[in-house]
Parts: C-alpha cells; sequence; structure tokens
C-alpha cells in the first residue's frame, strides 16, 4: 500500500523532449508552422503578423485595425460572425501588440472545415463598417477611462513609459485624444500598407493533412509584404521617479522597472534565475519578505517581458500608503542583500527544483507548446535554447548569482513609479 506520509523520490531532469514545431510552406510564401500532439481532438490555428504599433503611422491604427477583423465583411456582418463562431461551439481571440497582432481560433477538429472559411473571410474581406468602428471606439474609451481611475492600470502604463521614455515607440500608449482621432479610411490604410508584413500561421492539436490542406486553400490569397518598424531608439533614458498622487485612494501602486537583457545575451538565463529568487514565484524573498513577514501586500512580483528590440524587468505590488516607503526600502533592500551575499544552497535548490518544474508543466498541451515555439522563433532562437535553459538552471552557482545581481540587477538603473501617493 502506498504510503502517503513519505514523499516521493526526486529525479533530477537531465533533458526535455519539446515537441517541436514543423513547417509546411504555402504555395504563396506564408509559413504554416504545425504541432501535431494531444489526445483531445481539438485545434488551435493562430495567424500572427508584424502588424503590432510598432508599424502604424498613426497611433491607434493598428489596435483599430486588429479589432474590426471580425466586425463585418462584405458577406457577413458582425452579428453573424459572432453567430457562426457560437454555433460551432468555437471561439475567437483578438490581441493586437506592440510587436505583432494575432488572431486565433478554438474550435472542436470536427468544426474546423466549417469555421476557417469564415476566419479566412475575416482576415482577408475586412471591410471596416463605419458604425461597427464608432462602436469598438465607444467601447475603448469608456473602458480606457474607466482603467485610468485603476492604480494598478496606470502605474504599469507609467512605467513602461519611463523606462523608454515618451518618444520611444514602446513607451507611447493609446489616450483617449488618440482615439477620438482614428477614422475608417486610417484602418484601411494601415490594413492595405502594414497589415500582411511577414506573417505566419500556427496549427496546434489533433493535426493532420486534412487541415494543413484547409490552411492552403483559405490563405494561399495573401499577398505578402515587408514593412520596416518605426525607428527603434537604443539608448534608454536616465532613471527617474514618478509620483502620481491619488489622496482620494487608499492604496498606493508601486512599479519599479530597468531595462533587461534580450533572450539570446548569454546571461539571459542566468538573469531569470536571479530574478525568481528575487519576485518570480510564491517563494521568493520579496514575497517572503513584504507578504509573509511585514503583511504589507497580498502579494509582489518581479518580472521579465521580452520584446522584439529590448527587454525590461519590472517588480510590482500594491500596498497602503502609509506602508509605500517602507516597501520601497524593502525592495532596495532584497536586492542589495542579492549583491552582497552568497544565496544558500537550499534556497538555490529550491528555485532550481521550481523552475524546471514549472517548464515541465508548461509543456503539456499542444497550445502551451505553441507558445513555447512563438517565445524562441520571435527572438531568433531554436529549440536549444530549452535544453540550455535547463542546464543552466541545473548548473548556476551561488557566484554566478551574486555576479549577474551586480552586473544586471543595478540599484541606480531602477525607475520607480507610484501611483496613489507615498502616505
Amino acid at each position: 500500500m502506498l504510503d502517503r506520509t513519505v514523499a516521493p523520490p526526486f529525479k533530477q531532469i537531465e533533458g526535455v523532449d519539446v515537441i517541436e514545431a514543423e513547417l509546411r510552406q504555402l504555395s504563396n510564401g506564408l509559413p504554416a508552422y504545425y504541432i501535431d500532439a494531444g489526445s483531445q481532438e481539438v485545434l488551435k490555428v493562430e495567424f500572427v503578423t508584424n502588424a503590432g504599433s510598432l508599424y502604424e503611422p498613426k497611433k491607434g491604427s493598428s489596435f483599430f485595425t486588429a479589432k474590426m477583423l471580425s466586425e463585418g465583411t462584405p458577406k457577413h456582418t458582425s452579428t453573424q460572425i459572432a453567430e457562426a463562431i457560437d454555433f460551432y461551439g468555437a471561439q475567437i481571440e483578438i490581441n493586437p501588440g506592440l510587436d505583432v497582432t494575432s488572431l486565433s481560433l478554438y474550435v472542436l477538429k470536427k468544426h474546423f472545415k466549417y469555421v476557417l472559411p469564415l476566419i479566412a473571410e475575416c482576415l482577408l474581406n475586412s471591410n471596416f463598417p463605419e458604425q461597427e468602428l464608432e462602436l469598438q471606439k465607444s467601447l475603448k474609451r469608456d473602458n480606457l477611462k474607466l482603467n485610468l481611475e485603476k492604480n494598478q492600470f496606470l502605474s504599469s502604463r507609467k512605467i513602461r513609459e519611463v523606462i523608454f521614455g515618451q518618444g520611444h515607440a514602446y513607451g507611447k500608449s493609446l489616450g483617449l485624444e488618440m482615439i477620438d482621432d482614428v477614422y475608417t479610411q486610417d484602418l484601411k490604410s494601415f490594413y492595405q500598407g502594414q497589415f500582411f508584413n511577414a506573417p505566419l500561421l500556427i496549427l496546434s492539436g489533433k493535426v493532420s493533412d486534412v487541415e494543413l490542406n484547409l490552411l492552403e486553400s483559405y490563405f494561399n490569397q495573401i499577398t505578402l509584404m515587408t514593412v520596416s518598424s518605426q525607428d527603434i531608439e537604443t539608448k534608454f533614458p536616465k532613471a527617474s521617479k514618478l509620483i502620481i498622487d491619488r489622496p482620494q485612494s487608499l492604496q498606493s501602486s508601486i512599479r519599479i522597472g530597468k531595462p533587461s537583457l534580450p533572450k539570446n545575451h548569454p546571461d539571459y538565463i542566468n538573469l531569470l534565475i536571479v530574478n525568481e529568487i528575487l519576485g518570480g514565484y510564491f517563494g521568493s524573498r520579496l514575497m517572503k519578505n513584504i507578504r509573509e513577514e511585514k503583511g504589507f501586500t497580498y502579494g509582489i512580483h518581479s518580472n521579465v517581458m521580452n520584446l522584439t528590440h529590448a527587454a525590461i524587468q519590472v517588480i510590482g505590488t500594491d500596498v497602503k500608503k502609509k506602508f509605500t516607503e517602507q516597501t520601497l526600502d524593502e525592495i532596495f533592500k532584497e536586492i542589495s542583500i542579492l549583491q552582497k551575499e552568497l544565496v544558500p544552497d537550499d534556497e538555490l535548490e529550491n528555485v532550481k527544483n521550481y523552475m524546471q518544474g514549472s517548464f515541465l508543466s508548461s509543456i503539456t498541451t499542444p497550445f502551451s507548446l505553441a507558445d513555447k515555439f512563438k517565445a524562441i522563433h520571435f527572438h531568433g532562437l531554436n529549440y536549444s535554447f530549452y535544453n540550455q535553459y535547463l542546464q543552466t538552471i541545473r548548473d548556476i552557482s551561488p557566484e554566478t548569482i551574486l555576479r549577474v545581481a551586480n552586473e544586471q540587477f543595478k540599484i541606480e538603473d531602477y525607475s520607480t513609479v507610484v501611483v496613489g501617493g507615498l502616505n
């Protein structure tokens, strides 16, 4: 009989075989990557194009072009499109971003042939109805007004602006006045001139030649284009501190951030490990100090955000106003400790086990495997990155952590944004 009082034996992860995406080039040159995995009869097809806000000539044109894709074609109204999607129990997600825009379809395998033509129609023949655009603008305007009242939203927006600078393509955000200045012709111009910029398809799930042939049938009409992005400044502004006082707020939202390393940097994975120790998981030093010992917050996290042309590290939390300055002091104290003291072996072992286990749990579904493919493909990496990731976790030493903490977590490089107030 199994003795549940005894922990199972620990097994070191020596390597892992990640199911890799395979390539089927369509007749028009459009890359179609596919991952045949999983036991469920479900599929996800994602159309990803380099048509994020980085490529827009006018602010807001990328966002609203993406949002309008499913809002009408010459053959179907927005209502008819929505009803058809619902009828087949499918789901579509449209995500406009800084670098790329994506449209994803989740559908049962048996319904793929019925829904895919509609998705292709939305991508290839959107006609951007004026009435639907006004509705989308109204929704965005209302949501933005509501979100701007939230300290968390505003602090997250402002930290990016402070790190990159207001003139940087990654530092700009869509404002209320910009929404009012977007018109149908702006969307049509972006759609015709920038939208199909080096796109690709990613199909994951129970994939067969039937689905791949359907991609050829419906997406071989796309005329591919290559469009340059906006000029990206490589020089970041000097670190600064921004306090937005809101007397009515009971809490302050804190964001502390700095430029970070790109994924292809030799120390990138080492940096991820140091970040994990600092604030990357529930047992991190920031969580133990500021949540468990001090009781200032319900949660505090440190994350590394990778963009195509840059990366940033951001620490974020929400605390009562009276604890704001003390929380800031404790965050920088924990960074300083990482720079002065070697990480104890038992703590390092816990972090190593957590990161390896988290990685294994992140490659268990075909859709998560597709995410793993995107995470390397858009940064010019291959699948060897993941074995290198696990190897680096296994081999990293307290001395390496100390070095990286001093080189990549310099306190003077951090910008600070506080929305709410200091007391």
